[in-house]
Parts: C-alpha cells; sequence; structure tokens
C-alpha cells in the first residue's frame, strides 16, 4: 500500500481505510518479532487526526524501517 501511496494509486483517505481495517481485526497476526513496529505503523496511518496525515516522504521513510 505504501508503493501505491508514493506512486500516487492511492489517496490519504484511502491509505487510513486500510489501515484502519486491519487495525479493528482481531484475526490479523503480525510477524513474530516484527509486532511493536508493525502495530506502530497500522496506528499512524489509521489515525491521522492522533499522529499526522501521511507524506511521501513519510512514506518512504517507513518503507525503508520495514524493510
Amino acid at each position: 500500500m505504501l508503493r501505491r501511496y508514493i506512486g500516487g494509486a492511492v489517496t490519504d483517505a484511502q491509505l487510513e481505510e486500510w489501515a484502519d481495517a486491519i487495525e479493528v481485526r482481531e484475526d490479523v497476526d503480525f510477524e513474530s518479532g516484527h509486532e511493536e513496529v508493525l502495530k506502530e505503523f497500522i496506528f499512524w496511518l489509521a489515525n491521522p487526526l492522533l499522529t499526522a496525515s501521511p507524506t511521501i516522504e513519510e512514506a518512504r521513510a517507513w518503507l525503508r524501517r520495514l524493510q
């Protein structure tokens, strides 16, 4: 999704909607050993009013961090 966002195929609202859908699901597990960073990432995307609206620069930084 971040790559699609950076490429302009996904809007801020679509990115938020996607992350919000993941954040509330109890049947989605995160990769072992990476749970905290992935939860932080999803929270950041799903809650722009609490964090900040995403920017291309932040999306690129998250991509680097998640790799």
